[in-house]
């Protein structure tokens, strides 16, 4: 199996199928933590869109500092908290 770390220097080389490899390889889990987040199939669905979106827009950005998994998962998890943030701003809003 292809490391991360190849898969994502790929690419940023714009190797595109890399990438569908990384949300592949990925997916499953990162969909399961969402889930977990926001209690609902269809909002976890879209977050992972979401997440993988702004991972492939910020992948030029990844220092290497922790694992792609670690930073892949802090990327669902702030996706999720900005959606429940603006979910509730909009019930809450006066």
């Amino acid at each position: 199996m292809v490391q991360d770390s190849e898969l994502v220097s790929r690419v940023v080389e714009g190797d595109y199928d890399a990438f569908e490899l990384l949300v592949e390889k990925h997916q499953g889990r990162i969909y399961r933590h969402l889930r977990k987040m926001v209690k609902d199939n269809s909002t976890a669905e879209d977050l992972l869109q979401e997440t993988f979106l702004s991972a492939y827009k910020g992948l030029n950005k990844f220092g290497g500092n922790s694992s792609f998994t670690t930073w892949l998962f802090r990327i669902a998890t702030n996706t999720a908290l900005m959606f429940s943030e603006k979910t509730q701003a909009r019930y809450c809003a006066i």
